[in-house]
């Protein structure tokens, strides 16, 4: 399986949340906004989960990622994702942007996609898949129609069909 960018397997990160500065209320004196670090009022801070390292918080889904200039490029150009920053309605729990503006957590940075976006690749990925199984499936079945290779026919057709009926 090839590496995916996003690092949805580290234990340490699926504890983080996401807060929604929309709907929670900041403590004006103790932010300082342009640095990226915000308080909220006790009790009026809306968290998220972040749920093995991303999350569905329309419009976007949100994924740490390596902080390697040609693994961000590859995301950026290829995925469509972008930065998170300070500007942004959602801003990670406990973490304070670096000097380039991002929000940085050891070597990763916290990136956005077009939940749009992302569904659209999930989809083909999918489509992509199913084709290559009912490829192999047609493989099989054809080479066991050639070898007789002592598979019951209708037994055969039986699991070959039920395969076929998931996709």
């Amino acid at each position: 399986m090839k590496e995916l960018e996003t690092v949805q397997l580290q234990e340490r990160l699926k504890d983080f949340a996401l807060i929604d500065k929309k709907k929670s209320e900041i403590d004006t004196k103790r932010s300082k906004p342009e640095k990226g670090l915000y308080f909220f009022k006790r009790d009026q801070k809306v968290r998220y989960k972040i749920l093995t390292g991303s999350n569905r918080l329309g419009p976007y889904w949100y994924h740490w990622i390596r902080n390697d200039p040609n693994r961000i490029n590859r995301v950026m150009l290829i995925k469509g994702y972008d930065f998170v920053t300070p500007e942004d309605d959602v801003i990670p729990e406990g973490i304070h942007k670096n000097a380039e503006g991002h929000y940085q957590y050891g070597d990763l940075v916290l990136m956005k996609c077009s939940l749009t976006r992302y569904l659209q690749r999930k989809i083909v990925s999918r489509k992509r898949s199913d084709s290559q199984l009912k490829a192999t499936l047609n493989k099989f079945k054809k080479s066991q129609a050639v070898t007789d290779a002592g598979l019951d026919k209708a037994l055969l057709d039986e699991i070959v069909g039920d395969l076929a009926d998931i996709m």
